[in-house]
């Protein structure tokens, strides 16, 4: 299994209820594959930088998640006949951020010998 992420925008006029109904429904189909939703942040209602399905603001939602890399296709296919709710959906994989180095205050600046 790899670590994913997956940003989707939902409608921004659902009102709270029918958003996380439909931020449930997301995490399902993510489960039905046989992936295990590790943490789910809303960002909430965003101005859109272009107009999808004539919306010009929506609710983001950021999940990481592990899945089997052969199931993100049938999970894309999925999303995309879900409801007019869902105005897009983005998913890739999660990759390692690198870590950085703490150089000594006197070394970095006499450079090679």
């Amino acid at each position: 299994m790899k670590d994913y992420e997956a940003v989707f925008i939902l409608r921004s006029t659902l009102g709270p209820e029918k958003t996380q109904e439909e931020i449930e429904k997301l995490k399902e189909v993510i489960k039905k594959q046989e992936g295990v939703i590790q943490e789910e942040v809303k960002w909430g209602n965003r101005t859109l930088a272009y107009s999808i399905k004539n919306k010009r603001e929506g609710f983001y939602v950021l999940l990481y998640f592990q899945l089997d890399p052969s199931r993100v296709k049938s999970i894309l296919h999925t999303y995309g006949l879900m409801t007019d709710e869902v105005l897009r959906v983005m998913i890739v994989e999660k990759q390692e951020t690198p870590k950085t180095q703490k150089v000594a205050s006197g070394d970095a600046a006499a450079g090679p010998a």
